[in-house]
């Protein structure tokens, strides 16, 4: 069986039966009820969500000889032919292919004419958002005053592209992607009716690829039908989608983490001779990292995980910072976007991953860091502790994740700034901008306080913070007013400008 005559067997025949979009089923179904169907809508949502499936259940529910009603009989010739797409008074326009004003045109004369076997003349007209301007502007006046008996179906991907004018003589129904559960129901009913042997967790992988789409849904569960058979296993889907599985996924996961970048490439390389999609991979990643930054912060979860899967989450979230693992969530959504633009795709994944493990060398500690204890009389005197900046980048990134809440004038002077060097009590930092403003704000009691409370909060330790300052920064010649009028001056300076720059003991280049 071809996906086309799946897709047409089991494309729901009532709304009853129709998944998913419960607002959209109860808005028509008190219409046809009441008696009070509107002559246009406007069917918008992504793509396979059921557009046109439901202008046709909606058509055949008006004209069905046992109807009005919400359940057409399926039996009589009106609704066998509509399913069959066969009616004469049910007229579908793809305004992706006619696109012009002399198509609408010939549709609005068939408007004139009354229904020859049916109750109702309904016009569907798919991909509306592809009409030129002349061709709406053809349609305005039938939609504004259509003959009795006549309903116009809209259905687009983009309503934004649909003109004002149109979309205020519409009723607008916008449909959404259906839920995880929805399409592994729809998927489940399909696999039984067929006679396919298949797991729930191999119908969750399914309804996850398909995106939100039953379309895509059923397509995806015809291909591995005529590929793998009747009967059909997890790893059966994952070779057909290109992905991973849970398990290579936590150990992939675990070494970026881990700050193992040998192991990170080696894991990679493996998933991509086994025929691991990158594209696929990276949307699975994210998904995971999403869910550790879920559980880090206290957040429910979208949807059930796996036992094993959880387990390791919570393990991560006691040992990985927040900060860290939201960089590693923001770094990996770009890269998404990076693929269009760069040919080899999985060289991209690998440079993304190594850059963010040399700025993250050691995200997952061996132990989270411990409070610092009461102070006691020390029997040895302790040599002065030093650690290389590289090292003091995560806590450093933590730091600035909660300055920049407590104080952002503070924030905006630390965030672009080099580390030198960190000792057992102090942080030496040289500020991107050298201006003896900055210096002096770092240096008011109030900012040295508040640094070193939240220094401690994120390294465990009583720090304070030293940058270096215009007098004491070798690197930086303090410029007086007497200094600068020795210098070769622009010739188009303002004298004004020399004056200010002279009061902030700045210089000009």
């Amino acid at each position: 069986m071809t996906y086309h005559t799946l897709y047409r067997k089991y494309r729901s025949q009532s709304f009853h039966e129709l998944e998913g979009q419960s607002h959209i089923i109860q808005i028509l179904s008190n219409a046809i009820t009441l008696d009070r169907v509107c002559h246009a809508y406007i069917f918008s949502g992504p793509r396979g969500t059921g557009k046109t499936s439901t202008a046709r259940i909606f058509a055949k529910s008006l004209n069905c000889r046992k109807g009005p009603s919400t359940t057409p009989c399926q039996t009589c010739d009106i609704c066998q032919k509509i399913t069959a797409s066969q009616s004469i008074d049910i007229i579908e326009l793809d305004a992706a292919s006619h696109t012009g004003v002399d198509d609408i045109r010939a549709l609005t004369e068939q408007v004139q004419f009354v229904c020859v076997e049916s109750l109702y003349k309904v016009f569907i007209i798919d991909e509306v958002h592809m009409l030129s301007s002349q061709a709406f502007n053809a349609l305005l006046k039938t939609l504004e005053e259509p003959p009795h008996k006549t309903v116009f179906i809209l259905a687009t991907t983009e309503p934004q592209k649909i003109p004002a004018t149109i979309h205020s003589r519409c009723q607008h129904l916008h449909f959404q992607k259906l839920t995880l559960a929805e399409l592994s129901r729809q998927l489940t009913h399909i696999a039984s009716q067929e006679g396919i042997v298949i797991s729930q967790d191999a119908l969750h992988i399914l309804a996850k690829r398909s995106g939100g789409g039953m379309r895509d849904a059923i397509m995806l569960l015809d291909q591995l039908v005529a590929f793998h058979g009747t009967t059909l296993t997890n790893q059966h889907v994952l070779e057909m989608t290109g992905g991973a599985n849970t398990l290579q996924l936590i150990g992939l996961c675990e070494a970026i983490l881990g700050g193992d970048a040998p192991k990170t490439i080696e894991l990679l390389r493996h998933l991509f001779l086994e025929g691991t999609s990158v594209h696929q991979l990276v949307p699975d990643l994210i998904e995971m990292i999403r869910h550790l930054s879920y559980t880090s912060m206290g957040v429910p979860l979208q949807y059930d995980v796996e036992d094993s899967l959880l387990l390791q989450l919570k393990q991560w979230s006691t040992q990985i910072s927040i900060p860290a693992t939201l960089t590693l969530l923001k770094m990996l959504t770009l890269i998404e976007n990076e693929f269009r633009w760069f040919p080899n795709n999985e060289l991209l994944l690998e440079v993304r991953l190594l850059s963010w493990l040399q700025e993250n060398p050691k995200t997952t500690p061996s132990s989270p860091p411990k409070k610092p204890l009461e102070e006691k009389p020390l029997e040895k005197k302790q040599p002065p502790l030093k650690q290389k900046a590289e090292d003091f980048q995560s806590q450093w990134h933590q730091f600035l994740a909660a300055l920049k809440i407590k104080k952002m004038s503070l924030y905006s002077i630390l965030d672009q700034c080099q580390i030198e060097t960190v000792t057992q009590t102090t942080v030496h930092v040289k500020l991107k901008q050298n201006f003896k403003f900055f210096c002096d704000k770092l240096n008011e009691e109030a900012s040295k306080e508040l640094l070193t409370a939240l220094l401690q909060e994120a390294c465990g330790t009583a720090l304070v913070i030293k940058a270096n300052t215009p007098a004491t920064d070798p690197t930086t010649q303090k410029t007086t007013p007497s200094s600068l009028s020795s210098q070769q001056e622009p010739p188009d300076l303002p004298k004004k400008i020399n004056d200010i720059v002279a009061l902030f003991e700045g210089y000009t280049v």
